[in-house]
């Protein structure tokens, strides 16, 4: 018998930027966002006996070695080294979507990498000790710029307000109304900008700004929209009202966004959101750290087919909010 790990990309709609240890160690951090339908499926599979090699791997490329630290995969590697894991192992990778395209994916495979390991120790890992344990993995031991929000979003799932505030981390799930669900996830449209990157490199810069407080009063302003957000999405009981705040208050976010770091935006990724606004967009944002990947729409279903018409249907994204987070299925 074989399982695997079913793990959810996610969307961030406000705070990005203060879910930096950097921020939230001296400040209350707060990002708002949900899990997606778009998956990193991660499958324990048999390992023959006739296998040359302890460990297999199969990801964008195949691993076969005998030695952990002989492992090319860097979270794969330090997970195993972490645990002094001995036991012959053969992995399988999948994915929805490409890596470096700003829905988390990185911390997806993560935490759906150490669900799967604990699972076959027979560790019965919470969903908090699983992200932070993420966290812990892709910061302190392999030394990548990230922040909190994506392994909390692959571990919990479902839209809700992460608060961060030191070592505490607050988890408030949002409320909405069924039909107001239906209609944000109508609304919600991914534009590709062409551009993959490595998130870390991109970030790097708006941590040294954050840690020279640099940029401390714009993320500050962030969270209370992230709060702010999460106040109306609970109260305003006018759905189409609700959506084009939510929009009005996206496009806020980012304008605050692009000034973090000179490396968030360029004049491709500009041009892109621009054109968004003026085929009928309420507001949008870039996805994740910066650079590249997807922008992120809200606007009226009417507005859908001229999106596809001008970029191209091979890129536009449609997408739902989901409730889940990594789980683990037998087959």
């Amino acid at each position: 018998m074989s399982v695997y790990t079913k793990t959810p990309l996610r969307l961030s709609f406000f705070g990005g930027g203060s879910d930096y240890v950097e921020f939230f160690h001296q400040n209350e951090g707060a990002i708002l966002g949900s899990s997606i339908d778009k998956y990193i499926y991660i499958y324990q599979l048999p390992m023959s006996n006739f296998s040359p090699k302890k460990y297999k791997l199969s990801w964008r490329k195949t691993e076969e070695v005998n030695d952990i630290r002989d492992i090319e995969h860097p979270v794969v590697r330090a997970a195993l080294e972490d645990l002094n894991w001995n036991q012959p192992i053969n992995i399988a990778t999948m994915s929805d979507l490409p890596g470096g395209t700003g829905l988390g994916s990185s911390s997806a495979f993560t935490v759906g990498f150490l669900k799967l390991i604990n699972h076959m120790i027979q560790n019965d890992v919470d969903k908090l000790s699983l992200a932070k344990d993420a966290w812990r993995i892709e910061h302190d031991l392999l030394n990548e710029n990230v922040g909190v929000q994506d392994q909390l979003h692959a571990s919990f799932g479902g839209l809700s307000l992460y608060r961060l505030n030191g070592s505490r981390v607050i988890i408030e799930p949002i409320q909405t109304s069924n039909t107001f669900k239906k209609l944000l996830n109508d609304s919600l449209i991914l534009v590709y900008t062409g551009i993959t990157r490595h998130a870390s490199e991109v970030v790097k810069d708006q941590v040294k700004n954050t840690r020279n407080k640099l940029n401390i009063a714009n993320i500050q302003e962030l969270v209370k929209i992230s709060i702010e957000a999460a106040e109306k999405l609970s109260s305003i009981k006018d759905d189409e009202v609700l959506l084009k705040e939510m929009g009005k208050m996206l496009h806020e976010g980012w304008k605050l966004k692009k000034t973090f770091s000179d490396k968030i935006t360029n004049s491709d990724i500009n041009d892109i959101y621009e054109k968004g606004l003026s085929l009928g967009a309420y507001g949008g944002k870039l996805c994740g750290a910066g650079g590249g990947g997807f922008v992120m729409f809200l606007t009226s279903q009417n507005s859908k087919k001229d999106f596809i018409d001008y970029f191209g249907s091979e890129n536009v994204l449609d997408i739902s909010l989901t409730n889940q987070g990594s789980e683990i299925y037998t087959i």
